[in-house]
């Protein structure tokens, strides 16, 4: 299934998030697609510190990870 990755950064005037980048993969469940952005997240240089990111699937909200998420965690929703 296909998931869509919201990469984003909180600021000041945006403190929900704005979005720094996308990514669309395909994962065999939300815990797959979670792990992906857990990892992603944490192997971000300090020059693209991002802040978390959302999970959808066919535009469907479905999970947010932060850099704090603990890769363990991969399986909560």
């Amino acid at each position: 299934m296909a998931y869509q990755f919201d990469f984003f950064r909180r600021t000041r005037d945006v403190p929900a998030g704005k979005t720094v980048r996308r990514h669309t993969a395909d994962f065999a469940d939300l815990q797959a697609a979670r792990a992906f952005g857990i990892s992603e997240l944490g192997s971000e240089n300090p020059a693209k510190e991002m802040d978390g990111c959302r999970i959808y699937r066919d535009g469907v909200y479905k999970s947010t990870v932060s850099v704090h998420s603990d890769p363990r965690e991969a399986g909560r929703p």
